[in-house]
């Protein structure tokens, strides 16, 4: 979640060059070794830019000393002078991280130490105050968090939203379920979004997707940023929503023109770039 949030601050203020070495580190970090096995072409799209852009980034980047390029390869040659040129994005993703899996180890280590004094007594009686004593503050996160959570069955349908998601569909938590999303949308975001929805179900990559909320009688319409992965079974899409209106410093409804070539703009698929995208369009 807090990858996905923090991509977007990040595709709208920083350059290329810096959320190129973002990624590139990120994806070091992952992979535990220096060599990232990867096209251009990939990482433009993975970054929303044309391929071009990536390339003269990383000709700067290997022109400094800071990588290696080669066919379908880049090595990092030197991580302290390509930690130079990332925006703070990178630090942000990995303190985030770090706490993370430090408050996991803790729990891991509590419940090891605690296992014969405290939680077979407890759950022999009432089990369920240990997973509330371990869980609460996630579950606390996930309910007040500033974006709207949602979780969609196969056909589409609303099975939980948290707090700020039932907000900007302007519906009661405990009635939304069995509701159809496309119900919330204008008629030209219908199509769209059910395109993305099956797209996202089948985990061939994760997309995201721009579609306008029809106004309701306790707010205005809303045009959405959403970003959705698919759960391990491909049964259920967990979407992450935005209110793209405020995000993109635009009303809702604004037209603004993507600034791409005829041949794209002459697509329903577009890649994400720096300026606002209008409703209705996908980018990876």
């Amino acid at each position: 979640m807090t990858q996905m949030a923090q991509s977007i601050v990040c595709s709208r203020h920083h350059s290329v060059s810096e959320r190129l070495s973002q990624w590139m580190l990120l994806n070091a970090d992952g992979l535990e070794a220096s060599e990232i096995a990867v096209t251009h072409e990939t990482i433009a799209h993975m970054l929303g830019v044309r391929r071009e852009s990536v390339t003269q980034a990383a000709g700067k980047l290997q022109a400094a000393g800071s990588i290696r390029n080669s066919r379908g390869k880049i090595l990092i040659e030197n991580r302290e002078r390509l930690l130079q040129s990332v925006c703070e994005c990178y630090a942000r993703v990995k303190l985030d991280a770090a706490q993370y899996a430090r408050r996991l180890a803790q729990l891991s280590d509590s419940a090891s130490r605690s296992r014969t004094q405290y939680v077979v007594a407890v759950q022999a009686s009432q089990p369920e105050r240990v997973q509330s004593a371990d869980l609460q503050k996630y579950v606390d996160a996930y309910d007040f968090a500033p974006v709207g959570f949602a979780t969609l069955d196969m056909r589409g349908h609303v099975m939980q939203t948290n707090l700020s998601g039932a907000i900007m569909l302007d519906i009661q938590r405990s009635q939304c379920q069995h509701t159809p999303f496309i119900d919330f949308l204008d008629e030209k975001s219908k199509m769209p979004f059910l395109t993305f929805h099956e797209e996202v179900l089948r985990g061939q990559c994760r997309r995201f997707c721009v579609v306008d909320l029809m106004p309701t009688v306790h707010r205005a319409a809303m045009t959405l940023r959403i970003d959705a992965t698919s759960d391990e079974s491909g049964e259920e899409s967990r979407m992450v929503m935005i209110d793209w209106g405020a995000v993109s410093g635009r009303a809702p409804h604004a037209q603004v023109p993507l600034p791409v070539p005829e041949k794209a703009m002459a697509s329903v698929w577009r890649f994400q770039t720096v300026a606002p995208v209008p409703s209705g369009v996908f980018g990876r």
